[in-house]
């Protein structure tokens, strides 16, 4: 027969469970409480609560200590939403992180899972550090310094960052691709960017430019995209498996010793010349890359360290440099209809990159 003590090993191992599974309940319904009570006035949707919530317990942080900021006026963003959190520590510190929220046109168009490409990049020391990722968001270090549109008075100071800058696109571009080929990856960035795009833009829109005497429609833009894209073929432009692809000056970043890059979701396969004229073109704004001088530097360092002529740069840039703001302009295209409610702001943007494609 069984003994005693036998029987009740059963019992003392049910109730060890028992155990365990009252205390992860109770866990979880302290997390929910802590969750119910977290509700920042800067968060503008039940949606962004949830993403920024799941960021911030990836990293072990109670969110009562999280104080939470809304950036969108200050970054300008046109898709992504994006938060400065500053988490009180125990130790009397406070740290500050950048999340940033993806809106399902910016998930639409990557071609990697959420924070891969960043951290990727990272780990080469070209982008903020991820702390934590979501299926919708990112949570990445806060990296204090300045763009490298930022105007400065000291012509050592641009002359720096410049360099800076060059060394730093030219590592970019001399990357390997994150995962081995495949169909989708190894498809260029900038057509299937602006084919997700125009799939998104209104049957009936319309756009006027002071330069035409009728409006240009989604018929116009897919026709000069075909144009564009065959006009290109003949070039033999140079691809490279990791661009930016939308490496435009408020995303490329400055510190006193290195340049690294935000927004990489349109980063993979694409030519290095779309980085490069989106970059250096003339938008007039006079406190970008826009003098010649300034160019020349930034070429001139960037064509060192991926061995190339400068000569052969500067055409590739020149032949590109229309689909810069043609692509521009299919983007507000289709935020018209996503956006509808500011559709008038979407379609002024629009007329003004086209004004510049019709111009370049």
């Amino acid at each position: 027969m069984r003994s005693r003590r036998d029987m009740s090993m059963p019992l003392v191992k049910a109730h060890e469970r028992f155990l365990q599974l009252l205390t992860i309940l109770l866990l979880l319904l302290h997390c929910d409480r802590y969750a119910r009570a977290w509700q920042p006035e800067s968060i503008p949707s039940r949606h962004h609560h949830s993403v920024l919530l799941s960021l911030i317990q990836s990293v072990g942080w109670e969110p009562q200590r999280v104080e939470v900021r809304h950036l969108d006026q200050e970054k300008s963003a046109f898709c992504n939403t994006v938060y400065r959190l500053t988490t009180s520590c125990y130790n009397n510190e406070t740290t500050i992180t950048i999340a940033k929220i993806f809106s399902p046109l910016a998930l639409e168009r990557m071609t990697h899972s959420v924070g891969a490409m960043d951290s990727f990049v990272a780990a080469k020391g070209l982008a903020p550090r991820i702390l934590a990722t979501c299926k919708d968001g990112i949570l990445m270090e806060f990296c204090k310094s300045h763009h490298c549109a930022s105007h400065n008075n000291s012509q050592n100071v641009d002359e720096q960052n410049d360099t800076l800058c060059a060394m730093a696109l030219a590592k970019l571009h001399s990357l390997p691709p994150l995962v081995p080929s495949s169909s989708q990856m190894e498809e260029n960035m900038l057509w299937r960017s602006c084919s997700i795009l125009m799939m998104h833009v209104n049957e009936n829109w319309r756009c006027r430019t002071s330069a035409r005497g009728d409006s240009w429609t989604k018929e116009m833009l897919a026709t000069e995209i075909r144009h564009e894209q065959f006009r290109l073929s003949r070039k033999a432009l140079v691809e490279v498996p990791i661009a930016h692809g939308d490496c435009k000056p408020s995303n490329l970043i400055c510190q006193q010793e290195r340049a690294f890059f935000i927004d990489l979701e349109l980063c993979g396969r694409n030519y290095r010349s779309y980085d490069l004229a989106k970059l250096l073109r003339n938008d007039g704004d006079p406190t970008l890359m826009n003098s010649s001088s300034r160019r020349t530097r930034f070429l001139s360092v960037y064509a060192e360290r991926v061995d190339a002529n400068i000569d052969q740069l500067q055409f590739e840039l020149n032949e590109i440099m229309p689909l810069t703001w043609l692509e521009a302009a299919i983007f507000f295209a289709a935020m018209e209809a996503v956006d509808p409610q500011n559709r008038d702001k979407w379609n002024s943007l629009a007329a003004s990159r086209l004004r510049s494609y019709e111009t370049c």
